[in-house]
């Protein structure tokens, strides 16, 4: 079964310029071994530079005037297999980046980066009442 998402306007991912060429090693590894949702596996393979391979995995980086990418935003409208694409990727992601997501309805979470790994955090709720 297909599950609708959207990326909330709460991200902050960063990956730098030098690291470029390793995360795109590191996507095209993955389109080798892995089955990938809604991804066209020789159009990711045959990807030149990293924000190229991204996109056809359904996200655009956006990059700063020297080349890091310090940005991302989702553009399609449904899960695919962005766990093991971000987890591919995880090394060359800067520790502390974070992608917060929002499903049907209204479920939270975030896809957050540390120490070369990629995990989904879920947050915590908390009511707050005015004594009445």
């Amino acid at each position: 079964m297909d599950y609708s998402m959207k990326q909330t306007d709460n991200c902050s991912f960063s990956i730098r310029k030098e690291d470029m060429t390793k995360g795109l090693e590191l996507l095209k590894k993955l389109s080798k071994k892995a089955s990938l949702k809604w991804i066209d596996r020789d159009d990711l393979f045959n990807s030149k530079i990293l924000s190229e391979a991204l996109f056809v995995c359904g996200w655009h980086p956006k990059t700063d005037q020297d080349g890091n990418i310090n940005n991302i935003w989702f553009a399609n409208e449904l899960l695919g297999s962005e766990l093991k694409i971000f987890n591919a990727i995880a090394p060359v992601v800067q520790d502390g980046s974070f992608i917060e997501m929002e499903g049907e309805e209204g479920h939270l979470w975030r896809w957050v980066f540390e120490d070369k790994h990629c995990k989904e955090e879920l947050p915590t709720v908390i009511w707050e009442y005015e004594s009445r």
